[in-house]
């Protein structure tokens, strides 16, 4: 049996189609949003942070199932949807957090657990809280 597959790409909407008898993807289009606040240990908003953020194996908190980045805002607010073909599943999410150079902070990670990949999108609110450089 010939199957013919086909994938929009991108915003122009093009449409690229393969043929041939790969089976079908298994799964469904799972997804899971982070929002939150990033602030200093004194309770300042940090703009302009970066947030990678990553779904992981819920055991291990290691892997990749999804993944996605964003920047937080003058008031310190991010949001970042990370999406896959996948199976709905729990999992942990691990957020790495940059700093603004020059802020006088230092770069730190959070682990959140349990979390859910779902086909209705799970939210997590997250509050970072980054330390301060230790003083030379």
């Amino acid at each position: 049996m010939t199957r013919t597959r086909c994938v929009l790409l991108g915003l122009l909407g093009a449409l690229a189609c393969s043929t041939g008898s790969e089976p079908p993807i298994d799964g469904s289009f799972v997804s899971l949003t982070v929002s939150g606040r990033v602030r200093a240990a004194d309770g300042t908003q940090v703009s302009s942070a970066v947030l990678d953020v990553v779904a992981r194996g819920p055991d291990s908190c290691t892997g990749s199932l999804a993944d996605g980045s964003a920047t937080s805002d003058v008031t310190g607010a991010f949001s970042v949807t990370v999406s896959n073909w996948n199976v709905p599943r729990d999992v942990c999410v691990w957020i790495a957090v940059t700093p603004p150079a020059g802020s006088g902070l230092a770069a730190d990670t959070v682990t959140v657990r349990p979390a859910r990949l779902d086909v209705v999108p799970s939210v997590v609110a997250v509050e970072v809280i980054l330390p301060a450089l230790p003083e030379s």
